[in-house]
């Protein structure tokens, strides 16, 4: 739901009770105090023409109605924000409330505040033997990563098992789990990860580090995948953390962009992943997909100036239809 400027600031004036500390001269740009987590410095930008806000802090992102959802108590889904919404503004939300057959369902209009506490958080110091952000294997090095990555995304090690370990929290940064990469070069390909018990279907990664940009998210498989994105500066990019992409995830992903491009891998499995993206993703999100150089296979395989050609390149689902005819 995209309100006009006047009513996104009434809103946070007078509902959220946020002081907007910078109306940019800029029309479309507001920036605010977040409400989610309570900050008193100023994090967070609102775009008005596009309808969705950004903390840079604590990293949330939605529309106005998930603002006031993750906000305010008073709301307990989003559905409640939306309709909120619109009896204050005299909106119309009949479309999106037809039947539940032909519905367009708000995004995370099925979480309610009960169920999303409900959530599997683990201690923090579950990573503490791990030495999480201090020390890693060479091998981890050796694939191109410095160790600013390694202290950002809190890289570890796990002696018993052998695996690089990276922590996987939620956008609110509480662990979720840990995933370990296996270090030996032996191991079949559907054998390289240890997941350390959490419901990887759940969530992305790295949800507290991913930042919408230009209304973009960008998909990848694998965990290294993600980190090599966002060392070269694409901090949009997700990992699925398989070959598939679950009803949670592309509700995730839906969320927070209306544009999703396909960075996953050149073989069967990416293929896999593909397909299941754009079952779940459905026509509520412009999709693209890349073409990968020949020899090449996933974001690792590439060079900066090679990510950034085939993200230039990308093809959406009218240029593919348009280039067999």
């Amino acid at each position: 739901m995209i309100l006009n400027r006047s009513q996104v600031l009434d809103i946070l004036d007078n509902v959220l009770e946020t002081k907007v500390v910078q109306a940019s001269r800029v029309k479309s740009d507001v920036q605010f105090c977040c409400t989610i987590h309570k900050e008193s410095n100023p994090s967070a930008g609102f775009n008005v023409e596009k309808g969705v806000f950004n903390c840079f802090s604590c990293r949330a992102s939605g529309n106005i109605s998930w603002l006031l959802f993750k906000s305010l108590d008073q709301f307990k889904s989003l559905k409640q924000a939306d309709e909120f919404l619109a009896e204050k503004y005299g909106l119309d939300l009949k479309r999106k409330y037809i039947n539940k057959e032909k519905t367009e369902l708000p995004r995370f209009e099925s979480f309610t505040k009960g169920e999303e506490r409900k959530r599997e958080e683990v201690p923090i110091s579950f990573i503490a033997p791990f030495k999480s952000g201090l020390e890693t294997y060479r091998y981890f090095y050796n694939r191109g990563f410095n160790y600013n990555i390694v202290k950002e995304f809190m890289i570890g090690r796990d002696l018993k098992n052998k695996t690089i370990t990276i922590p996987i929290f939620w956008e609110d940064n509480k662990l979720a789990g840990v995933i370990g990469r296996y270090v030996s070069k032996d191991r079949k390909k559907n054998q390289r990860y240890k997941i350390y018990d959490f419901p990887v279907s759940k969530i992305v990664f790295p949800l507290n580090k991913l930042e919408t940009i230009n209304d973009t998210l960008i998909g990848v498989e694998g965990t290294l995948d993600a980190i090599r994105m966002h060392q070269l500066g694409y901090t949009n990019t997700f990992a699925i953390l398989g070959n598939t992409i679950s009803k949670d995830q592309a509700e995730i992903i839906k969320s927070r962009c209306s544009k999703f491009i396909d960075m996953f891998d050149n073989d069967e499995r990416g293929k896999t992943a593909s397909e299941s993206a754009r079952k779940n993703l459905g026509t509520d999100i412009l999709y693209y997909s890349v073409s990968y150089l020949e020899g090449k296979k996933d974001p690792c395989d590439c060079t900066k100036e090679e990510i950034e050609e085939m993200i230039k390149n990308k093809k959406s689902k009218l240029d593919l239809k348009i280039n067999r005819l």
